[in-house]
């Protein structure tokens, strides 16, 4: 933790000195109301679409989640692990409360990284087929698809690798001592997982479009906040770079994204002229919508929190199944 500390503040750091700070608080003052209103209802649908694509994921596990809960762990899950590096504590938090609600924990794990990782096959995607597009009339925009197909191939090696029967002989290979022998279990449901969704066509084609849905919603966000700063950006350049950046935001090395997220902007939008201080003023304010979509999600929390897997409700009594048939 102390590592990405210093992480976050030496790229900070590096924006400090990169920007002119008087230009960057005259972007700040001159913020166009309607972008940015635009910006926050799309926020919102993210949260929404996220929700219904990992219910899609649940049904797949044969878990009878209630999307109304599951919209509800989504947003207190955003909250509680925003601040965590690479957005992990997130997806912890949304595997704890689902296999609270539900009993069934190593289902919600698998489905917590089934999501992820079709979310980043997804970013790609969109990334290298915008590049495609636009590298026909712009060149540069070649070692972009390079880049991206990259690592998207070798994501395709690691889950075809994984989903073999080599991949759980792997998982059978690591020691029986703890904690190894609590984990195996887990990691060799995970593994099967991926097997069975990878032939489940009908399962992959939903999660699949959403995630695309997904990712073009985050692009036209980021466009309207370009706006909203005064930045003249085309949504094909958002749809390009913005799920680059998310790939990026996806690696644990600072905290809550902090440095990354405006460098990443500065880096990539430099490419089609876009100034430094747009470009950080457009992540910095994205950060600030994303700290104000915590509040619902705390406010939730406190109000209705999800109870542990452990106590009586959970274990199955009368009144428990009751109302799980209710909600569901």
């Amino acid at each position: 933790m102390a590592i990405r500390v210093l992480v976050t503040a030496a790229l900070l750091a590096a924006v400090w000195f990169l920007v002119d700070l008087p230009e960057l608080a005259r972007t700040f003052a001159d913020l166009e109301i309607g972008a940015l209103s635009v910006a926050v209802g799309l926020t919102l649908s993210l949260r929404v679409l996220s929700a219904f694509r990992w219910h899609v994921i649940l049904a797949a596990h044969d878990v009878a989640s209630s999307f109304r809960k599951l919209l509800k762990i989504t947003f207190v899950s955003h909250s509680i692990g925003y601040m965590s590096p690479g957005g992990l504590g997130t997806e912890v938090a949304r595997a704890y409360q689902a296999g609270a609600a539900y009993g069934e924990i190593s289902s919600a794990i698998s489905s917590v990284l089934v999501d992820r990782v079709i979310g980043l096959i997804s970013m790609l995607v969109i990334a290298i087929a915008m590049g495609l597009y636009l590298s026909r009339s712009n060149p540069e925009f070649i070692d972009v698809v390079a880049g991206s197909a990259l690592l998207l191939l070798a994501i395709a090696v690691a889950i075809a690798v994984a989903s073999t029967a080599a991949g759980r002989k792997a998982v059978q290979l690591l020691p029986d001592r703890p904690p190894f022998g609590r984990i195996k279990p887990g990691l060799d449901r995970l593994v099967r997982t991926f097997t069975d969704h990878g032939r489940n066509v009908r399962l992959l084609a939903p999660i699949s479009g959403l995630s695309l849905v997904m990712q073009i919603v985050r692009a036209l966000t980021f466009w309207a906040l370009f706006m909203a700063v005064g930045a003249e950006v085309s949504v094909l350049h958002c749809l390009v770079f913005i799920p680059l950046l998310f790939v990026a935001l996806s690696l644990p090395i600072s905290v809550g994204g902090i440095g990354v997220r405006e460098g990443g902007l500065a880096l990539l939008f430099s490419r089609v002229g876009v100034g430094v201080e747009e470009s950080v003023a457009t992540g910095l304010v994205f950060y600030a919508l994303q700290l104000l979509f915590i509040v619902p999600g705390l406010v939730i929390f406190l109000l209705d929190p999800v109870r542990r897997p452990g106590s009586a409700r959970h274990r199955g009594s009368p009144a428990s199944r009751d109302s799980a048939a209710a909600e569901s």
